[in-house]
């Protein structure tokens, strides 16, 4: 007596989906918000441009009354440099953007290598308990050999969580989400009272949403595409599996 072997009807219709569909809705999901991203980063730059034009106006690089009063003086001269200026305000700008969203975006790298973990956790030896008795240096040192690289691991988010606080701040000066505010305090301040008493025609929405993309955009992008690609690794892990 033979028997036919029976079609799982558990299989949903995603599972039946060819590889070329689903490597397909990958690939146009990280390709599409890889494209965000950049946008983004444009306008993430934009903050750390308006801080180095402060600051070079506040030393007189922009200034009739400053040190360039005697360039101001020919026309020609002062364009150029000018032009000079400008440039390097939107190279610094990017660079001193990307060495804060390198700071913040750091741990969340290392965590997305196997190796560096490894290492971490083969590093944390077991050196026994803390004694009360022990000397000041003896409990440190413990720790320490306890730690292994973990501390490095430790400080970077130390570094992570500085450098969102440095960007929140430069990012809530430059796309203040509270009409008539000047600096950061002012602008937190108000957004207290604008909730308390409700005054939200003083709230401005293209800020906020600037706001909020500068602060939240990058990694939020970020954080999609690696979960894509793992979800891809996922789907080819799973296929193997299920092909035993």
């Amino acid at each position: 007596m033979t028997t036919t072997k029976r079609k799982n009807p558990a299989k949903s219709v995603y599972e039946q989906a060819p590889d070329w569909l689903v490597y397909s809705l990958f690939i146009i999901c990280i390709l599409f918000l890889s494209a965000c991203l950049f946008a983004i980063l444009h306008i993430n730059i934009i903050p750390y441009q308006r801080l180095l034009d402060a600051v070079a106006g506040a030393i007189g690089f922009k200034s009739d009354d400053g040190v360039m009063w005697i360039i101001n003086l020919i026309p020609v001269v002062r364009d150029i440099v000018g032009a000079i200026a400008n440039g390097f305000i939107y190279i610094g700008g990017f660079i001193l953007f990307f060495l804060v969203q390198l700071g913040k975006m750091l741990p969340k790298i290392i965590y997305k290598i196997p190796n560096v973990l490894t290492g971490i956790l083969e590093s944390a030896g077991n050196v026994g308990f803390v004694n009360s008795k022990d000397s000041g240096v003896v409990r440190r040192a413990k720790k320490a050999l306890a730690t292994g690289y973990g501390w490095a691991l430790g400080y970077e988010e130390s570094i992570s969580l500085a450098a969102f606080v440095l960007d929140f701040i430069v990012c809530l000066l430059a796309y203040p989400p509270i009409t008539g505010t000047t600096n950061p305090l002012n602008a937190l301040t108000s957004i207290f009272t604008v909730l308390y008493y409700g005054q939200w025609q003083r709230i401005s929405w293209v800020n906020l949403i600037l706001f909020v993309l500068t602060v939240y955009g990058v990694d939020f992008c970020l954080n999609q595409i690696w979960a894509f690609k793992d979800l891809m690794k996922a789907y080819k892990l799973g296929k193997e599996k299920n092909a035993r």
